[in-house]
């Protein structure tokens, strides 16, 4: 049984306008600077201490990723829970399937994905590097399709609704021009796909900067080391002088 007026038009309008502005050009631009991974680890740290440096950063982050990101979700979910009358012929297409289940199979990587990075306690009480944080989530076999999983969905839920999003807001008034918007959704999202992947595989084989901490005689070595760079420690006694032999003696017959 359908619930009446639950997700009318103007909902749908905006839960299709948070999802492919904000939310879809955040998803490029990270995409984009995860990518920058392929060129090395300074490529990444270069950029993201770029866009680090941003003034009233946090409030940007907030207003225009994280707000809409809830609204974006909430309307979802609703769309996604809602029922058709019974013996009604308005049951959502392939298209709308697709783009329902993957957003409700990617709403909890999101919430984990930034928990682990952007909210992470190593990164905001610690200051951890964010490469070295996903070299660690990626090092493994099961980290790396766990988080390639994510961004295939990702990038299948913007190109999935593209076409949705273009028919909603008048852009795609005729057949052509709608198969047109699913032709550039389906590029768009295989080749963020290719790249979030690429990404994440150079974030996994990269040699990350860490400072491991050394144990047993190496550690004992290093200490020494330590403590002769520091300065000498109490002036040790000289060495006795070597004896030397006659002159006599040391003649050749």
């Amino acid at each position: 049984m359908r619930i009446p007026d639950r997700t009318s038009d103007r909902l749908r309008r905006i839960q299709s306008l948070t999802g492919m502005i904000p939310l879809g050009v955040f998803l490029i631009e990270h995409i984009s600077v995860n990518a920058l991974a392929l060129g090395g680890p300074e490529h990444f740290r270069r950029a993201a201490a770029a866009l680090g440096g941003i003034p009233m950063l946090a409030a940007i982050e907030v207003a225009g990723i994280a707000l809409p990101l809830v609204i974006h979700s909430m309307i979802g979910i609703l769309i996604a829970t809602e029922l058709p009358e019974r013996g009604s012929r308005e049951w959502p297409s392939r298209r709308e399937i697709l783009q329902r289940a993957t957003g409700l199979l990617l709403l909890p990587y999101l919430i984990y994905h930034v928990w682990a990075t952007r909210l992470s306690p190593d990164v905001l009480k610690h200051g951890a590097d964010l490469f070295d944080v996903m070299h660690r989530q990626v090092s493994g076999a099961g980290g790396i399709v766990f988080h390639a999983t994510g961004v295939i969905l990702a990038a299948w839920h913007l190109g999935n609704g593209l076409p949705g999003f273009a028919e909603r807001w008048g852009f795609a008034r005729t057949p052509p021009l709608a198969r047109a918007a699913a032709r550039v959704g389906g590029v768009m999202s295989l080749a963020l796909a290719i790249a979030g992947v690429a990404a994440l595989i150079a974030f996994a084989t990269a040699t990350p900067r860490l400072v491991l901490a050394p144990s047993g005689d190496a550690a004992q070595s290093i200490s020494r080391g330590a403590k002769m760079q520091r300065g000498p420690g109490p002036a040790l006694p000289p060495a006795p002088p070597r004896p030397v032999a006659p002159a006599a003696a040391r003649a050749t017959p």
